[in-house]
């Protein structure tokens, strides 16, 4: 005698109703209790045809999969497996990842039909591709190639993950549009007009604009890093950026740790919880992409599209080149693996003078901007932390002190910079090369003001005097000793 099927039933499981109550439950005999008692479990309608479809949801997503064959896995089940197994985990493109399963579940499941995944074939892929190429996005406008390549990015990394867990016996080839992903090469570099331009365009409803850009001229770090900063990278003791949070992975986008210059030191002892936050009607809330508001004042500003949110890091890189600043230290800014460092610079951090030349150049430069602004860049006049030398460190200091003293008298030899018959504003001038010539005096004299102040910032006499008496800002090698005429 056949059993007798009970209502909705899937396997072992099926639709019932508690005494006193209309709301249908999914019911199961539980066979680990003693007595095969009966379970339910709410599905939160009244309604029998809402329910049904609720529990085969349900049973389709706790089903185990073991080698089934494309016609019975549909490709609406293995996307949702896989963001709940793996892409809501990604801590940078989780929300990405959740809009590009939408779009490809909005297409393969049109007109109440959900595609298997034999029934993803080349053919309904380029349907798929000319279909999501007329779809416009949220702001109205065309996808990019860049944002396509990332969705159908998302639908492989399903299906290749579906097969290495032997979910499904074979897999379909989605073929992934042609872009250029080097976003660096692309940006602009910007003059420092261009810059001064762009950070007077800021309004007060922009304000996270002008935070982020000054974030990004000290760090040099990616857009998306400097959005997700925090208080707790920053440390104050080392005077340092770790711009990888805790608990991320480092990817081929490595994220360095990095010194932080006298310039951002007031604005991150006054950050909150959210480096870089975003003031709306509703609150404060956390920035999740800096490009809808970059656009903005790039427009008021007057600049050309090909200027991006890349283009501060390429200028300062630029800048830190032209001003004398050594490769490997720049490398090290930038979060580029250099062959033969990639151990070394691990410890690099804990080096005294940790890429020195590189946050006094960006110092410097930050004092030259200052003056174009309309809102001028706050400096902090504290010194750096001490730093405990090693013995090393010590004796060779002390063998240095004694070289230049004179036999027992311990009188000091005259400088190099007691013959000279030039000023000490002559002997600190720029390179022609490093900045634009002014010619208003009273931008001249902000600007010797502002590199004073800058110099307090750093221990005194970060910059060293030459054989011929010349004075750099940006190669600070030695300690320049100040004497008395």
């Amino acid at each position: 005698m056949q059993e007798e099927r009970r209502p909705g039933q899937l396997g072992e499981y099926w639709l019932s109703q508690r005494k006193n109550s209309p709301v249908w439950c999914r019911t199961w005999f539980d066979t680990q209790s003693r007595g095969r008692q009966t379970r339910r479990a709410s599905l939160g309608t009244r309604d029998f045809e809402e329910a049904q479809v609720r529990l085969a949801e349900w049973y389709i997503a706790q089903r185990a999969l073991n080698n089934e064959p494309p016609e019975r896995v549909t490709f609406k089940e293995i996307l949702d497996r896989w963001f709940k197994a793996v892409g809501c985990k990604q801590e940078r493109d989780g929300e990405s990842a959740l809009g590009a399963v939408d779009i490809f579940t909005e297409f393969y499941t049109r007109d109440g039909h959900e595609s298997t995944i034999a029934e993803v074939t080349e053919k309904t892929h380029e349907e798929f591709l000319a279909w999501f190429a007329a779809r416009p996005t949220r702001f109205g406008t065309p996808p990019s190639p860049g944002y396509m390549h990332r969705v159908i990015g998302v639908g492989v990394a399903a299906l290749n993950w579906a097969k290495k867990k032997e979910m499904v016996r074979s897999v379909p080839f989605l073929k992934n549009v042609t872009v250029s992903t080097d976003d660096e090469r692309k940006a602009r570099p910007m003059t420092q007009g261009m810059l001064a331009r762009f950070l007077n365009a800021c309004t007060p409803a922009t304000e996270h604009v002008w935070l982020w850009a000054l974030w990004s001229i000290n760090t040099m770090a990616r857009p998306t890093a400097v959005v997700r900063l925090t208080r707790a990278q920053l440390d104050f003791d080392e005077r340092t950026v770790d711009l990888n949070p805790r608990g991320r992975r480092q990817n081929k986008k490595r994220r360095p740790v990095v010194p932080m210059t006298a310039t951002i030191l007031p604005y991150a002892r006054a950050a909150g919880p959210l480096v870089i936050p975003y003031s709306t009607t509703k609150g404060t809330r956390e920035l999740k992409s800096i490009r809808q508001g970059f656009d903005r004042v790039r427009a008021r500003a007057g600049l050309p599209e090909d200027v991006t949110t890349y283009s501060i890091r390429r200028t300062m890189s630029r800048e830190l080149r032209r001003r004398g600043v050594p490769g490997l230290d720049i490398a090290g800014m930038l979060g580029h693996k250099v062959k033969g460092f990639s151990t070394t610079e691990g410890y690099a951090e804990f080096d005294p003078d940790y890429r020195g030349p590189a946050p006094r150049a960006i110092d410097v430069y930050c004092a030259e901007l200052s003056p174009l602004l309309r809102r001028p860049i706050t400096l902090s006049a504290v010194t750096p932390p001490a730093r405990r030398r090693t013995r090393r460190q010590s004796a060779s200091a002390a063998l240095v002190q004694a070289d230049k003293m004179v036999g027992a008298d311990g009188i000091e030899p005259p400088t190099p910079c007691m013959s000279s018959k030039c000023s000490t504003a002559e002997l600190r001038a720029y390179p022609e090369s490093a900045c634009e010539l002014r010619t208003s005096d009273e931008t001249q004299t902000i600007q010797k003001q502002a590199l004073r102040l800058v110099e307090d910032h750093h221990v005194k006499g970060a910059f060293p005097v030459d054989k011929q008496g010349n004075s750099s800002p940006f190669e600070p090698t030695g300690v320049q000793q100040e004497t008395k005429g």
